[in-house]
């Protein structure tokens, strides 16, 4: 291949370059078609701006009623709950029941002596003795109430451990006779202990 021959093949690529450069120049740099290069199908359409709530006018429905703030209880005052309370507070009447001092001692006394007057020791401690002597003694404990006119409305017999005797304990509480004591003018309660023999 001759010298000459070589010049119009180099030139030929040359040339060909040229023009495919020249194309790819006018490809990327064409000039943006009037109205900014968005068309109509390309174009998002505006959305409608949302209503604002606060925009909303509040309506009422004929024969609704719209609600009410919850009503506070009155609360009453200290000084007012304090004088309610005094009025329903009912007194408590003093107990009479258990009378101390002189007359609890004199009554006790006497309602001893009562029950001692109804023959126990014969009627308890010498039949149950005769059978078994031991123990020799028994002590027992009378739980006596007397209203005011000196009549007994109530009893309880105790046994102590270790110093009551049951088969005294069980005639005491088989024998039994209301006591009557001289009028204490109230209710008494009282304890009396009973020692046998």
């Amino acid at each position: 291949m001759s010298s000459s021959q070589i010049r119009l093949i180099a030139g030929a690529i040359v040339c060909g370059f040229a023009l495919v450069a020249l194309a790819l120049y006018l490809a990327f740099h064409r000039p943006a078609p009037a109205g900014g290069g968005r068309t109509a199908s390309t174009e998002a359409p505006a959305s409608t701006p949302a209503a604002s709530p606060a925009a909303t006018p509040l309506r009422q429905t004929p024969g609704a009623r719209l609600p009410s703030q919850p009503s506070r209880p009155l609360v009453p005052s200290a000084p007012s709950a304090a004088l309610a309370a005094t009025d329903t507070a009912q007194p408590q009447p003093p107990s009479d029941v258990v009378a101390t001092g002189e007359l609890e001692k004199r009554v006790a006394s006497a309602a001893h002596d009562a029950l001692v007057a109804q023959g126990l020791l014969a009627t308890c401690w010498d039949p149950a003795v005769k059978k078994t002597r031991e123990p020799a003694t028994s002590k027992h404990v009378y739980d006596l109430t007397f209203d005011a006119d000196g009549s007994e409305i109530a009893r309880g017999i105790s046994e102590l451990r270790g110093e009551s005797r049951n088969d005294v304990a069980n005639c005491l509480n088989d024998h039994y006779t209301k006591l009557q004591i001289a009028a204490p003018g109230q209710s008494v309660h009282v304890l009396v202990t009973l020692t046998f023999p």
